[in-house]
């Protein structure tokens, strides 16, 4: 061996040394950064835990509590009595829903009208919005066919859209074309496919154990064609329902009492936000998370709303936001629907809000469909 290569030997030896010795140091750098940053967590959320605010406590407990993946926090800070107080749902929410309140227009079942909807009764003025409520309803018409507009809903802590389609008969409940434990859900543009749908939204909920649910199985009930499709029939489960005039119904109920009303598409979820033009005291007022639901104004239209969350500059909603949104575009009936992960928006093929997951879409078991011009 010459010197030259015992030379050129010894510096590449002495360079791989360095390299293994950079490599090390920003390792531990890393690995004391995500340290410091795990303990730094750890005291931000003792501090709101254990902290002097029952109303931050409350808050981030019915947020995270309302995740499938970190669901287990409030569990290292608090007993289970405390947890099982903040997150009290309340009983039992049945209703005796005043249908007459609702004039659906006596046009073409699949076409839009701009005239006046069949007499009826109406709210009273002091339950009817304005024209540009406050909520994120901006701009003069945003009509983006005859008969749906879309509209940004915008706030500090959450941003979506809510979409008013006019004619309630055609929006109902997009179910599978089965339910089994061997079957998964579908991603929202399948139900769209399945029914020639213009939008989609998520619908009920799903068993869903760890975050890792495939959408195959509901929860609760779930109607389609005025039978029930899913569930116990003597189970009381809240509902979404419609029936054959594109009356939406909410709150709780068993499926033998929804085909008695009438229902012929429904799922289930829940809480009901408004019923009779009344917004619903409710006892948990939910954490800040991506949100969905369904009302129905006066004049039958259809108010579907989703909401956006879980983001840097997006944190979500609550129950009680949902509330004042619906109640601001004149709904007289709401209803919660699943949300989270699950929370999403699609308008001819193209979404309309950024989803939350972090893995991609969830398949779901079902969904609110809005049916094509053509029906």
């Amino acid at each position: 061996m010459s010197k030259t290569e015992g030379s050129n030997k010894k510096v590449n030896k002495k360079n791989r040394s360095k390299t293994t010795v950079i490599i090390l140091r920003v390792l531990s750098l890393a690995g004391l950064t995500l340290v410091l940053t795990v303990i730094l967590l750890y005291l931000v959320l003792l501090s709101v835990f254990k902290g002097p605010s029952s109303t931050a406590k409350e808050l981030l407990t019915r947020t995270l509590k309302e995740t499938s993946a970190v669901y287990m926090i409030p569990d290292w800070f608090l007993s289970e009595s405390e947890i099982r107080q903040i997150m009290a749902p309340g009983g039992q929410q049945v209703f005796n829903q005043d249908t007459s309140l609702i004039s659906i227009p006596t046009e073409d079942p699949f076409g839009f009208t701009t005239e006046a909807p069949v007499s009826g009764p109406t709210l009273p003025p002091d339950a009817t919005p304005s024209p540009t409520p406050e909520g994120g309803k901006t701009g003069e018409d945003h009509y983006v066919e005859p008969g749906i507009e879309i509209y940004d809903v915008i706030s500090s802590t959450y941003r979506g859209k809510m979409m008013i389609v006019h004619d309630p008969r055609r929006v109902r409940v997009g179910v599978l074309d089965e339910y089994r434990y061997d079957r998964q859900g579908w991603f929202l543009p399948d139900f769209a496919d399945k029914y020639g749908a213009v939008a989609v939204i998520n619908g009920g909920g799903f068993e869903d154990v760890n975050g890792n649910g495939d959408g195959g199985l509901p929860v609760g009930l779930v109607i389609d064609g005025g039978k029930i499709k899913y569930g116990d029939p003597d189970e009381v489960c809240s509902i979404c329902g419609f029936d054959e005039r594109g009356i939406l119904y909410v709150g709780d109920m068993t499926g033998r009492q929804a085909l008695k009303a009438g229902v012929i598409s429904a799922c289930s979820y829940g809480p009901a936000l408004i019923v009779n033009g009344t917004p619903v005291r409710l006892a948990n007022s939910g954490g800040l998370n991506p949100r969905t639901a369904v009302g129905q104004r006066a004049d039958g239209a259809i108010l579907l709303l989703t909401l956006a969350g879980r983001q840097i500059d997006c944190i979500g909603a609550s129950y009680d936001d949902l509330i004042e949104i619906m109640y601001s575009y004149g709904a007289v009936n709401a209803t919660n629907l699943d949300g989270g992960s699950s929370t999403m928006m699609y308008y001819k093929g193209e979404r309309q809000i950024k989803s939350s997951s972090l893995i991609g879409e969830r398949r779901l078991p079902t969904s609110v469909v809005v049916l094509g011009a053509e029906g």
